[in-house]
């Protein structure tokens, strides 16, 4: 805080006092402020209390009912892949749960409700991979090695750690249905080579 004002610091004081209560009395604050303008001439009421909606749900994270499309079966997926790549990454081994995403080889929109939740049609990967190759700058060649897409991805010290270090390599199997070769060729050809064009 050293190009702050003294409020600045009271304001800060006062966060770090009471944590989440700060906002909830901000709120209140603004709340209050707002409606003792109520009386100022020339600002009209409609503006001034949808304005204090919105910032009430923005600063507080409030939630709005949406239409949302829910993948079904993608639970038994991920349950069929944790199994089959014993709860480990296939490209870098990381055994943390909450960080390992079924992802699949031909995209769910191009699958028929069977290649869906085919075991043959997944990868257990750590985030970062799994978005990696969600994007198509990575792919698998016909040996289940890694291959990086060279147009896309410039060399660079953390890029050549998280992603050229592993090109080459062979994923770590799984014990049942490995990759069918036919979902890679579709991603390659779909996925891969799209992302490169």
């Amino acid at each position: 805080m050293t190009h702050g004002s003294k409020l600045d610091a009271l304001v800060w004081d006062w966060y770090a006092e009471e944590d989440d209560v700060f906002l909830s009395r901000c709120i209140d604050l603004l709340r209050n402020a707002l409606v003792r303008a109520k009386q100022i001439p020339g600002v009209n009421a409609i503006d001034r209390y949808s304005y204090l909606d919105t910032a009430t749900r923005v600063l507080l994270g409030d939630e709005r009912t949406g239409t949302v499309l829910q993948r079904v079966n993608q639970s038994y997926f991920r349950h069929t892949l944790l199994k089959n790549y014993r709860g480990v990454c296939c490209i870098t081994g990381t055994r943390l749960l909450p960080l390992l995403l079924a992802s699949h080889i031909k995209p769910w929109k191009a699958s028929t409700p069977v290649e869906k939740t085919a075991a043959s049609n997944g990868l257990l990967l750590n985030a970062f991979h799994g978005r990696a190759f969600d994007q198509g700058l990575i792919t698998l060649d016909d040996d289940y090695r890694i291959v990086v897409a060279h147009g896309n991805v410039e060399h660079s010290e953390v890029n050549d750690r998280w992603l050229y270090d592993f090109e080459g390599k062979h994923i770590d199997l799984p014990a049942v249905n490995p990759p069918s070769h036919a979902f890679l060729d579709y991603y390659h050809r779909d996925v891969f080579l799209e992302s490169v064009s």
